[in-house]
């Protein structure tokens, strides 16, 4: 199959973009949580405490869920990965929309989330199956670009949803998109196979000096990376007094910024001499000139959407660092699955165990205190890649 479709141009045209549309539906069914969160506290189903234990559900699962499915995704057809993963992450939705109980709510959320950990690696490890080497690293930063454009299609779909229809239709509508899809990719990917793993254990993989000093910076950008989506809204209806469902274009700059950060990734790359590392410090240091006047309470609201636009765009560019490119060094061994799940555990790990501390960080604090805490984090950042960005 590999073969066949590296000579046939048309058809990896194909199945990338269904994969593209694949992982970009997972946004999708991630941010609708976010967007529906106030008319959830209308509803007296989440508060911004519950709505944080949410987040952490949803990271903590998923966490885990990428370094198991990372692992079996270099050993299992990625296509069969993919569609399972689709189907896990709808039925998790449509079974939010029937608005259970909190304990149910709860469980349903883990249930897309372990569903969307069955994506990413499988997706990327089929990019070198499909293109040669220096076209698979351009087409895996294009892959990159689908997290802001599901952000951007996940805020516009789900406050039209709410606002149109109620938010039981902002999980059941992405829920029924996810099966559809899962549908596509069974016909146009279901075939293609990976290289196998055999040199390299998972726990071989955890010891490698290489892989533990990405371990912390990659925690560090999960910190910011989803807890901007999480609180974003719950933000600015507290801190402002402005509903952005009612206004989805006044937070859409945030995601687009992302779009634009993923965009811009491949020149700074280029120009950084092919230099992951270097990229992903930059990225630290602009997160934490954006984060400080936040911190620091300097902001009104549209400061505010400017400041946040450069933290996700920049932690956009540290995200392509760690999980698009990184993981390739590793695609002649057929291990870009396992590193890419290492990768995304640590990265989630961060969001999940930050988020259950902000939630309650912000009723005692307020915002800023979050913030704040960015701007070292990513000061720190800055300091743990230096040596490996230096030439």
């Amino acid at each position: 199959m590999e073969k066949q479709t590296k000579e046939n141009g048309r058809q990896a045209a194909v199945i990338f973009w269904v994969l593209y549309l694949a992982y970009t539906s997972t946004y999708i069914v991630r941010l609708n949580l976010s967007v529906a969160k106030p008319a959830l506290e209308q509803l007296g189903k989440v508060d911004t405490a519950q709505l944080a234990l949410l987040g952490s559900v949803f990271s903590l699962v998923y966490a885990v869920g990428r370094l198991l499915n990372g692992t079996l995704g270099d050993w299992i057809r990625p296509g069969i990965m993919v569609c399972t993963g689709l189907l896990l992450a709808a039925a998790g939705n449509i079974s939010m929309g029937l608005l259970p109980p909190w304990w149910a709510l709860a469980v349903s959320w883990g249930v897309n989330a372990f569903g969307q950990s069955m994506l990413w690696g499988p997706i990327l490890g089929m990019i070198p199956a499909i293109y040669e080497e220096q076209e698979a690293k351009r087409r895996a930063t294009i892959m990159g670009t689908s997290i802001a454009m599901g952000n951007v299609a996940g805020i516009l779909a789900a406050s039209f949803l709410v606002n149109e229809f109620g938010a039981v239709y902002a999980f059941l509508v992405p829920g029924v998109f996810a099966l559809v899809l899962a549908a596509a990719v069974a016909v146009t990917a279901g075939q293609i196979r990976v290289a196998v793993a055999g040199k390299v254990s998972p726990v071989r993989q955890l010891l490698r000096k290489q892989i533990q000093v990405m371990l912390l910076p990659a925690m560090i950008q999960g910190v910011m990376k989803d807890n901007v989506s999480l609180f974003m809204v719950d933000y600015f209806v507290k801190h402002f007094r402005v509903d952005p469902t009612t206004n989805p274009l006044y937070i859409l700059f945030i995601p687009v910024s992302g779009l634009a950060g993923r965009m811009l990734y491949p020149v700074l790359y280029r120009k950084l001499r092919n230099n992951e590392y270097a990229a992903a410090a930059i990225g630290f240091a602009f997160c934490a000139l954006c984060a400080l006047p936040l911190g620091m309470n300097l902001c009104g609201a549209s400061v505010a959407t400017l400041c946040l636009c450069g933290i996700y765009a920049f932690v956009s560019i540290i995200n392509t660092s760690f999980l698009a490119i990184y993981p390739l060094r590793y695609a002649d061994e057929g291990t870009v699955s396992s590193v890419s799940g290492i990768m995304d555990f640590t990265t989630y790990l961060g969001h999940g165990i930050s988020s259950a501390i902000y939630g309650a960080v912000i009723l005692g604090l307020g915002y800023q205190a979050m913030y704040l805490s960015w701007a070292m984090l990513s000061a720190l950042g800055v300091a743990l890649l230096w040596r490996k960005a230096r030439p």
